[in-house]
Parts: structure tokens; sequence; C-alpha cells
């Protein structure tokens, strides 16, 4: 009988538990105008990570930087990506705004600090369960897709000064400096 008991109050506690984490997950309903708690932000950079293969941390990137893979890399962002992650990378746009989970801010030290096997991994495949789609290419074309792999380190030195209401005739965002 004593056992019986402490089952049921175990079985209580969990499903209250329970509970209270949906409702604190699904504070506001499922709207994606909800902004993402610590803890969710947190476990959801951890589950970016757990994702990834083994081996993409260590991949390298066989593109050699140039200007031109940098412009093509620039253009390709103006295009692709800015509408979501905005001209300087901050997410801070519109679209970026309608998404749950915001994309992310691709200055943070977090990213900066992927790998190119990483940074082309997320690019490649995209992420579930966010806006982030897949970039997926024929095989013959993979060497071209992983010099995207540079825009996203372009960011950083290239598009920190970056005038958002400036692209120049090819839609590629100009920075500041760049004019």
């Amino acid at each position: 009988m004593r056992a019986r008991n402490l089952v049921a109050v175990g079985l209580l506690v969990l499903v209250v538990g329970l509970a209270l984490f949906a409702r604190w997950i699904l504070h506001d309903g499922l709207s994606a105008r909800a902004t993402p708690s610590r803890l969710e932000a947190f476990l959801a950079r951890n589950a970016r990570g757990l994702s990834l293969p083994s081996g993409a941390k260590s991949a390298a990137n066989p593109v050699a930087d140039s200007e031109e893979v940098q412009r093509e890399a620039r253009r390709h962002f103006a295009d692709h990506c800015a509408v979501c992650h905005g001209n300087d990378g901050s997410g801070d746009n519109p679209m970026g705004h309608g998404l749950y989970p915001k994309p992310p801010d691709l200055r943070a030290e977090h990213t900066q600090k992927l790998s190119d096997g990483e940074l082309f991994w997320i690019i490649e495949n995209g992420v579930r369960f966010t806006g982030m789609p897949h970039a997926s290419v024929r095989r013959l074309e993979r060497t071209r897709q992983q010099g995207r792999q540079l825009e996203i380190g372009a960011i950083h030195p290239a598009f920190t000064d970056v005038d958002p209401g400036r692209a120049d005739g090819n839609g590629a965002v100009q920075s500041k400096g760049a004019r």
C-alpha cells in the first residue's frame, strides 16, 4: 500500500511538472512573436552543436579565399541569406523578427567560433525546426558550395559596418568603406 502511494505521488508530481514545463515553453502559445528565454536559446545552441556530425568541425574548406570568392559570397548572401539574417548579419529585420527561433546574429562570438566545416554543414543541410533551409547542391557543385562558408566569415570583418540601404548594381551589399 505504501509503495502504491509513493508511485501515485511520484506520478502526480511528474504530471504537474510536465504541465508547468509545457506552460513555460508555450508561454505565448506557439506564436513566432515570442522571444525565446535564455534557457531556450541555450538549449537551441547546444542542440545545434549536437546535431552536427562529428567530422564536421575538422572538415577543411577547399576553396581558397580571394576577392572573387568574397564577391560571390556577398552576392549570394545578399540574394539568399540577408532576407532573414539582415544585410549586416544581425537578423534584426522584419523577416528575422517573424521567425521562431530568431535567426542567430552571425556577428556574435558563438557563430564566429564555428569552424568552416560546421558552417558548411549548416548551410548545406539547414537546421530542423527553424527557418534555416538547406542549400544543398549537386555533388559536382560541392566545391563551389563550400566557398559559401566564407560568407559567414566575411560578416565579421566586411559586414560590421554595412550600410543596410546600400547595395551595388549586382545586388551585393557594400560595406561603408567599399564605396
